[in-house]
């Protein structure tokens, strides 16, 4: 991986959220999700190595007579979809044992680093590479691959799968860098050691459950994974880098089987929560528990906090309690690419900073009805934003609540204070600064700025059953 690379990843790792956690809870159960579903391939019959024309096999003889084949992409064929590697292929009438994925086998050639010079952010550099990576989903690797070259899969945002067989001892540095939507991934029971950077951003991993035969891992190894949970850390484990899961920030629980000591210091930062990283030994020690709907949850101690979402759905109305009780939405809990509307309940009573961020296609929050106030940065670069509902409670908006949202156009409010507070210079401003039209209940009319009503100046009241704005006034400019 060179300099540049390097920099720029731990670069990007710097600028995304790890969270600071302060206060102790007490377990009730396990967290009930898993990292890996059960990935199923049939292996391919020994064919001619003309038989895989998106693949170039390097076939030769090793210094103890073996007949040997290592592997990467053809990028005149480009390999596709679900790419199951075989154990052998036949060149020249003659068999060879495939051993070996080269050093970025799936990138094409072309590629240099130097074509992220202009990269600042982690879609900049994304939106570079995709031209220059296979576009495979599924990867099954033979057990007979006892080798994978550095960055062999990097970059590939296709990747959703991977078995890595039972041969490899060693995930290479970079491995599995930025591949965004790793999902189900399978270790080799034998694995000994996760290099540099081998799963940064991979943004889809909501667990990590390290083999007991694993003793190192590498610098950043798993940074800057936006919905890592929890990381369980093999038995056999003899040296750990501080910063192997820094900026993971929905990190909460790492189940640390070994005797190295881990602490919660590399994963602290300015960004204060009501939870703390829970770091223990014991079997039964975990503090996360997961709902049928798929909402995670920490549990301790009279905090009930809501930490995560692993459900399929792009529309979702949370809980209204959990086990009878209300509780906050903490830092980092919605992180999300896939949810496109997010509907507060009556049992969310405090929300935290940091806690919708980078969540790319997310268009609109009703705050609920119990919500009080939003705090700064609670809503952070959700590049599609568009639309808030302010509840009947909400009566606190902090300055710099909807930091780096240019595309709110559409606001909603149910109560007398922020309509009364509601112009350029108050701390709602970041409410108005794009938007297009305000809606009011046309009983809180009266009580709406001035300012507003100068700003927008056409006033229509709605009175339409059908319409779900039936009973708002609506404030536009045109």
């Amino acid at each position: 991986m060179s300099n540049k690379l390097k920099f720029l990843t731990t670069f990007f790792a710097i600028c995304l959220l790890s969270c600071f956690f302060v206060v102790g809870v007490l377990a009730i159960s396990k967290i009930d999700f898993s990292l890996s579903g059960d990935l199923i391939y049939e292996a391919p019959a020994v064919k001619d190595v003309s038989a895989y024309p998106n693949l170039v096999f390097n076939c030769t003889t090793d210094g103890e007579g073996n007949n040997v084949a290592s592997v990467k992409a053809d990028y005149a064929n480009d390999p596709s979809g679900e790419l199951i590697l075989p154990e052998k292929v036949i060149e020249n009438e003659v068999e060879y044992t495939l051993t070996a994925i080269e050093d970025n086998a799936f990138i094409d050639p072309s590629f240099q680093n130097e074509n992220l010079d202009d990269a600042v952010t982690l879609e900049q550099m994304l939106a570079i590479t995709r031209n220059y990576t296979s576009p495979i989903t599924s990867i099954k690797i033979p057990d007979t691959v006892t080798s994978v070259g550095t960055g062999a899969f990097a970059y590939n945002e296709s990747l959703v799968s991977v078995d890595m067989g039972e041969g490899i001892t060693s995930i290479s540095d970079n491995l599995f860098s930025a591949c965004i939507n790793l999902k189900n991934l399978q270790l080799p029971s034998r694995l000994t050691s996760v290099g540099d950077f081998a799963f940064v951003y991979c943004n889809d991993l909501n667990e990590i459950v390290l083999p007991d035969s694993v003793q190192t891992i590498g610098e950043n190894a798993f940074s800057a994974c936006a919905t890592l949970l929890k990381v369980t850390i093999s038995q056999n484990l003899v040296s750990i880098a501080a910063n192997a899961f820094v900026d993971s920030g929905q990190l909460r629980e790492i189940y640390n089987r070994s005797e190295v000591e881990v602490t919660a210091e590399p994963y602290l930062s300015i960004v204060q929560s009501q939870l703390e990283l829970n770091i223990y030994n014991e079997e039964n020690g975990s503090r996360l528990h997961t709902d049928e709907n798929g909402f995670v949850f920490y549990v301790h101690e009279g905090l009930y906090a809501l930490v995560g979402y692993l459900g399929e759905e792009a529309e979702i109305d949370l809980p209204a309690s959990y086990l009878g009780n209300n509780y906050i939405i903490a830092v980092a809990a919605f992180t999300h690419d896939d949810i496109t509307h997010i509907n507060l309940s009556s049992g969310v009573t405090s929300v935290e900073s940091w806690a919708f961020v980078g969540c790319t296609n997310l268009l609109s929050i009703d705050t609920g009805s119990n919500l009080n106030s939003l705090p700064s940065y609670a809503i952070i670069e959700c590049p599609k934003f568009k639309k808030i509902t302010i509840g009947p409670l909400l009566t606190t908006i902090n300055e710099n609540a909807f930091l780096s949202i240019s595309t709110l156009t559409t606001v909603v409010i149910k109560n007398t204070t922020i309509a009364a507070a509601l112009d350029s210079q108050s701390a709602c401003s970041g409410l108005i600064s794009n938007a297009t039209e305000i809606y009011v209940e046309t009983t809180n009319a009266a009580s709406l700025n001035q300012w507003v009503k100068t700003n927008y100046p056409v006033e229509t009241a709605i009175s339409d059953p059908s319409s779900e704005y039936n009973g708002y006034t609506r404030y536009s400019k045109s």
